[in-house]
């Protein structure tokens, strides 16, 4: 009707967009806040669960019932910051638990002493309760036992690597070898037909540095001999090098003595000293 056209022009005529943008810009700030504060609460309930965000959706519902308000605005930006920071901290726990998770896998796979089981054990636990304080103080352990287990692996594929070395060389090796290598820090390995000669190898445990020299197995023995074992050696010494470079290893000579610089150390050979221990075992025996 021609009343209703006029009606429609009289509020098309006051309805600017300058006044449309200052009725609703307030509220567009206020709530693209509380857009995030939803955004961060479902953050946390996903991280936790809702009791999690009981408290800060009790702060949310009063301050949406309160007037607009200087002192409102401001309880919105301080509920905003505490909600960011819960959710950071929860996302930072959860990664937490994540990363123990691949320790505990590590670990399992690794762990051989008894201290390393049972801290596999208290980390495993730690995990199922979601412990999070547990977990927290438990991962430096659990790394330097991971990074312990390391070292074990390379050392023994260090020394595995040396007497496999020396096999192709001809010298006599065993599995026990190894064994007693770790055990006493030096190992004594012969050729076959070879009394009175051997070659001795001393390392820490590590295996890292290595001392390789010609021992003598007999007080007896001519005394150009040594000199002769000593050659042999130096010539062999190039080959296990050669074929170590073969395995992607690398055996680098840090002091070197020349050929009858000093005389030979005289040594009990491997086999000798297992059976003399046997020997003492044996007698230990028949005295109880």
């Amino acid at each position: 009707s021609s009343s209703q056209q006029t009606l429609a022009n009289t509020l098309k005529a006051t309805d600017t967009a300058s006044d449309h943008e200052e009725a609703w810009r307030v509220p567009e700030a206020q709530d693209k806040r509380l857009v995030t504060l939803q955004e961060r609460l479902s953050q946390i309930e996903v991280l936790r669960d809702s009791t999690a965000t009981r408290q800060f959706t009790a702060r949310l519902m009063q301050l949406e019932a309160e007037p607009d308000s200087p002192t409102r605005n401001m309880r919105i930006d301080a509920l905003v910051l505490d909600v960011v920071s819960a959710a950071e901290a929860l996302k930072a726990d959860a990664e937490l638990l994540s990363n123990a998770d691949l320790l505990l896998s590590e670990l399992t796979a690794t762990a051989t002493a008894d201290e390393e089981k049972a801290l596999q054990g208290k980390l495993s636990k730690a995990l199922d309760s979601q412990d999070v304080q547990q977990v927290r103080d438990l991962a430096p352990a659990a790394n330097e036992a991971i990074a312990q287990a390391r070292r074990r692996v390379a050392a023994t594929a260090r020394r595995d690597a040396i007497l496999s070395g020396l096999a192709s060389l001809g010298y006599q090796v065993n599995e026990s070898m190894s064994t007693s290598w770790v055990e006493q820090g030096r190992v004594v390995l012969q050729k076959p037909g070879q009394a009175i000669h051997g070659l001795e190898i001393a390392s820490p445990p590590d295996a890292q540095r290595l001392q390789l020299r010609a021992v003598a197995l007999s007080e007896s023995r001519p005394g150009s001999s040594d000199l002769a074992a000593e050659t042999v050696w130096c010539g062999e010494f190039g080959k296990l090098q050669t074929l170590l470079a073969q395995q992607s290893s690398a055996l680098i000579i840090e002091k070197a003595l020349p050929v009858g610089a000093v005389p030979l150390k005289v040594v009990q050979s491997t086999s000798q000293s297992a059976s003399h221990a046997a020997e003492v075992r044996h007698s230990v025996g028949r005295l109880r």
